[in-house]
């Protein structure tokens, strides 16, 4: 029997390069809450600042050596050539610990283990439990206020200092991170606000909007900021998010009364029995499950509506989906984005449905 708020960890190392196809395993895995970098992002920059600092010793020492050097510079070279191993590039790696939001038997953990034998490179893998206040107080460490374009993004204990915001008009977003996707740290969420904020200046009037795939909540509230007369559904099959939802609804003065909110397996069916015709459509989601929705979100927007979807890696990911778009969308924008921790390439683009009275269709 597990104790009271005691959940699974699986920690592992993956090639960075790998890392994307892992996540996706993760958020299709039934009972998966989260995903941390055992390191965090403040130690590895001090470890990165003092290996800059190695390497400026290293330098000037290197110089002060090159005269003496220089006459055996070519017999040197040459020697090294003759028997020196070719180099090879060390594919970067990540400690990764993956949080459930309950303890799992060992048939489901074993399940899970089967499941990432597809993804190359991971090794080490180590089971433990934890309990489910200091999975969140672990995750939460990660986690840091950001000025990002029209938004602030404010944690309630890093909070930014006025004189690093940009500007007095940007929206303040306030989050209290729990085991529930979208913290504002991630390329994909950054490109959604920022396309969010664009719209809102060209489109002031719409009142109807979808955000499909809410997580905790960031891209819902930054439409209520942005829009405030809005009706805004909020969609999401992870029940675990509800009540993060919720609290950070409530720390940014908003009353989630004022959502109309769908959370659980339920959520998928409720959306597709929504009669209303959408201005704006949202999904920052993996392209795997943006593919399958698109007849859906089809259906439920207006005529020259948009779908402003995120969650696209570059590459295959980006082919398959726009494979499986029809020409009932168009292209309107696209943008990339490095995510610099990982490598990864992503993408944000915004369709819009093509309006079948002008087309004479």
């Amino acid at each position: 029997m597990a104790e009271q708020g005691s959940i699974s960890v699986l920690e592992l190392r993956i090639d960075d390069e790998h890392r994307a196809q892992l996540e996706l395993i993760c958020w299709l895995e039934p009972g998966f809450a989260a995903l941390e970098d055992v390191q965090s992002e403040k130690v590895s920059a001090y470890h990165n600042a003092m290996e800059d600092e190695v390497r400026e010793i290293e330098a000037r020492e290197i110089e002060t050596r090159e005269t003496v050097a220089r006459e055996n510079e070519d017999e040197r070279s040459n020697s090294q050539k003759k028997h020196s191993p070719p180099k090879t590039n060390q594919p970067k790696s990540s400690q990764l610990r993956i949080y459930f939001e309950d303890e799992l038997t060992p048939e489901r953990q074993a399940s899970f283990q089967s499941s990432l034998q597809e993804v190359p490179s991971v090794e080490n893998l180590n089971w433990t439990t934890a309990s489910l206040e200091g999975a969140l107080e672990s995750y939460q460490k990660q986690v840091s206020s950001s000025d990002i374009g029209d938004f602030i993004i404010e944690v309630p204990w890093n909070q930014l200092e006025q004189k690093k915001r940009q500007s007095l008009s940007q929206h303040t977003l306030r989050l209290e991170p729990g085991l529930a996707f979208g913290t504002g740290d991630h390329p994909t969420t950054q490109m959604c606000l920022n396309h969010l904020a664009s719209l809102s200046r060209n489109f002031p009037d719409w009142r109807h909007f979808l955000d499909y795939g809410a997580g905790s909540g960031i891209l819902s509230i930054a439409i209520r900021k942005l829009w405030p007369q809005a009706q805004i559904w909020s969609i999401e099959i992870d029940s675990l998010c509800e009540e993060n939802f919720k609290k950070n609804c409530q720390l940014n003065d908003l009353d989630p009364g004022s959502f109309h909110c769908y959370f659980g397996r339920r959520a998928e069916k409720e959306a597709k029995l929504l009669e209303l015709k959408f201005d704006c459509v949202v999904s920052n989601i993996f392209s795997e499950i943006l593919r399958e929705l698109s007849s859906t979100i089809l259906d439920l927007l207006k005529d020259d509506g948009v779908w402003l979807l995120s969650g696209i890696l570059k590459g295959k990911g980006e082919e398959s989906l726009a494979s499986s778009l029809d020409k009932s969308f168009s292209m309107s924008s696209r943008e990339m984005r490095l995510d610099p921790r990982y490598g990864d390439r992503w993408l944000c683009w915004r369709l819009v449905k093509n309006n079948k009275e002008a087309k004479g269709e």
